[in-house]
């Protein structure tokens, strides 16, 4: 277990919903997303429900329920306590809070991630751009002086030639 309190008595996903020792009692009809929490397939890896995990969701429920009050009646920042326990839930549980229930989240994860593998895909193409604008110019240049030494070659071998 995580904290100090015995959630030994939440066996079962309706224990965890019907709990009544949370912060400020048993959860509340209007708290129906705080419910769904236990409705996360996590819960149950290969189908069968993780008891521990169990338990540990219900006390980093109570621990949100009470930062959530402690975070409301604070003015200039978080005490100790409420940091630590922030820190908690989103440690233990950000797949449930975030993977689960926030699909906008995911996307943006996704779409930052194409952007910047975008961009470094586009500073490569520059890159290489550049690099095969230098040797254009490098095999021009080169060409060009071949070119031309090769003229001067003729020229000077046949121009005394057709002289005499």
């Amino acid at each position: 277990m995580i904290g100090t309190k015995s959630w030994h008595s939440i066996n079962t996903i309706d224990d965890a919903k019907k709990y009544s020792n949370y912060h400020r009692g048993a959860l509340k009809p209007k708290e129906r997303s705080i419910r769904s929490i236990f409705d996360s397939t996590l819960l149950k890896p290969n189908s069968t429900l993780d008891k521990a995990f169990l338990q540990d969701t219900a006390e980093l429920l109570n621990v949100l329920k009470t930062s959530s009050k402690q975070i409301k009646s604070e003015r200039m920042g978080l005490s100790k306590e409420a940091t630590d326990l922030l820190i908690i839930l989103l440690k233990n549980q950000k797949d449930i809070l975030f993977a689960e229930s926030d699909p906008e989240f995911d996307q943006k994860i996704e779409d930052k991630t194409i952007a910047l593998v975008l961009g470094e895909l586009l500073k490569r193409e520059e890159e290489i751009t550049k690099e095969i604008e230098r040797l254009r110019k490098k095999c021009s240049t080169e060409i060009v002086k071949k070119q031309t030494d090769l003229r001067n070659r003729i020229v000077d071998a046949l121009v005394p030639a057709l002289k005499s």
